[in-house]
């Protein structure tokens, strides 16, 4: 780190999209929209959003949410209270990334696990939102 700038993990957007971006695509959102520490897909006024926190250098955890822009009013729930909210009974803390291999496999689950079978639901049901 120079100057308590803290690096950006050069491998994060390129592997979401190489992961993600296939299933997200395929259930017409558009993107992706590469942003610092972050990409995201829109859908119907939604956007679904991967990103990550430096600070948590060495062990990071995948972040997902869903922003909501409705009525002049911008919305922002974390994937993680949908889960809860919808009785998935995921464990999803344990899910976190030190590297690229690592990355792919919280990505897999992501999508095998609560983007497959729950997405649809996740990012159209206003009141998960």
């Amino acid at each position: 780190m120079c100057g308590g700038h803290l690096p950006d993990v050069e491998y994060f957007v390129p592997t979401v999209i190489e992961v993600v971006g296939p299933v997200l695509e395929g259930r017409s959102l558009a993107g992706p929209r590469s942003e610092v520490f972050a990409v995201s897909w829109d859908v119907g006024g939604v956007s679904i959003r991967f990103s990550y926190w430096p600070e948590d250098r060495p062990r990071f955890a995948v972040g997902v949410t869903a922003v909501a822009r409705e009525d002049g009013r911008v919305r922002e729930v974390a994937l993680w209270r949908a889960i809860d909210d919808l009785g998935l009974g995921v464990d999803w803390s344990s899910w976190t990334f030190t590297t690229a291999a690592d990355l792919r496999v919280v990505l897999g689950r992501i999508v095998d696990e609560v983007i497959e079978p729950h997405g649809d639901t996740i990012w159209s049901d206003r009141a998960l939102l």
